[in-house]
């Protein structure tokens, strides 16, 4: 199902938050109003979807297809985010918890973080590569009610981090099935549950009783620095900030149905924004790089798509240079 909403903003009182709970004031005294409009993250990507439906949104490495890429719709992509709704729904997410992803950049990173958007929760992801301790540590401070995993070995740092953590309830298992012991204090969904679920009258009336809960002003992602100076530290940005910073950059970076490569992991904002954010703000395609794409396959992957735009610092196009001089 999906359902729109117009954006509202919430009551406050101050320009910043440490709680992911608190709604915070907009600036808007240096905008112009005649143009400016405020909005949640949902209602634009819902736009997008009904603007470009049947244009590919997402594409990943498939054995069996005619250029070895699967393509995925604006509609497709934005039914597979309401099947995902109500998987949290089902795993008891409500507005303000938060949903973690400790995953490689996939579609489905994609569709559990639009879903939590959609009911009013945070989203929030973990470096694949982190420690045990640093997923624990995440977890534990972003107060996390949902974590998604694709590997066995992220459903371990899950799982010995859980023992400890009383927030977190439930995991969702995606990608391919994969052998595990269950924790007696955890729920469990995988992935391929979607596949013949369907919205009860409860769940529907629930989705759209947290629809309008969904509020321009109140956070949206929370990210995590690097940690390089100390202990990560968590940022929250709310919906008006993510869409409205995005704006502003395409203002000056002029996309409109191009193809867009995603790499950086999902989990950084410079992957959110010029990647996640800019694939559907632009009517784009967002190709999925390999797991293996910082270790040297980027390259295949650019040459094959030939991307319209692609963000990195500096050493990722050292790199790239690096490897097309010695090939030639």
């Amino acid at each position: 199902m999906s359902c729109s909403v117009m954006s509202s903003v919430r009551a406050a009182v101050k320009y910043t938050s440490s709680r992911i709970q608190d709604a915070v004031k907009l600036r808007l005294e240096n905008e112009d109003l005649t143009l400016y409009k405020i909005q949640t993250i949902p209602e634009v990507f819902e736009q997008a979807c009904k603007v470009h439906g049947h244009m590919p949104a997402l594409a990943f490495k498939s054995v069996g297809t005619s250029n070895g890429w699967r393509y995925i719709t604006y509609n497709d992509y934005n039914h597979q985010v309401d099947k995902t709704v109500l998987l949290l729904l089902r795993s008891g997410v409500r507005p303000r918890t938060t949903v973690a992803i400790l995953s490689s950049n996939c579609p489905e990173w994609l569709y559990i973080e639009m879903a939590a958007f959609k009911i009013g929760a945070v989203a929030m992801g973990i470096y694949p590569t982190s420690s045990t301790e640093a997923v624990h540590y995440k977890l534990k401070i972003s107060e996390a009610f949902v974590c998604a995993v694709d590997t066995i070995d992220q459903m371990a740092k899950v799982h010995e981090a859980a023992l400890h953590l009383p927030d977190l309830k439930t995991i969702i298992v995606l990608g391919d099935a994969f052998e595990y012991t269950p924790r007696q204090n955890l729920s469990y969904y995988h992935w391929s549950d979607l596949i013949d679920t369907q919205f009860t009258k409860d769940l529907d009336e629930k989705f759209l009783e947290y629809r309008k809960a969904v509020y321009a002003n109140e956070c949206a992602i929370l990210i995590f620095t690097s940690g390089t100076t100390g202990m990560p530290k968590g940022v929250l940005l709310s919906h008006d900030n993510i869409i409205t910073s995005v704006k502003k950059i395409l203002n000056f970076a002029k996309l409109d149905n191009s193809n867009l490569v995603s790499y950086l992991p999902l989990n950084h904002i410079a992957a959110q924004m010029f990647e996640a954010f800019f694939g559907f703000m632009t009517g784009s395609c967002l190709h999925f790089a390999d797991r293996e794409a910082l270790k040297g396959t980027l390259i295949d992957t650019l040459i094959h798509i030939k991307p319209a735009i692609l963000f990195g610092v500096p050493r990722i196009f050292e790199k790239i240079r690096d490897q097309i001089l010695y090939e030639k």
